[in-house]
């Protein structure tokens, strides 16, 4: 699983958090890490990956 990464000009790249996931695990990864952003998010940083979070929170929550 990939998190994070921009394209803007201050160009990042995304970092891997584990091993990958079968089918069944990808739903309840992407529901966890999506809980994650969205209770990090503010409404200004809305259309923006946030980076608030740190990538052992996605860690912790996602693999246990």
């Amino acid at each position: 699983m990939l998190l994070g990464g921009s394209g803007a000009e201050d160009a990042s790249v995304a970092e891997i958090l584990g091993p990958g996931f079968d089918e069944a695990g990808v739903i309840d990864a992407v529901e966890k890490s999506s809980s994650i952003i969205a209770a990090s998010a503010s409404p200004a940083s809305a259309s923006s990956t946030p980076t608030a979070a740190p990538a052992q929170t996605f860690k912790e929550a996602v693999y246990g």
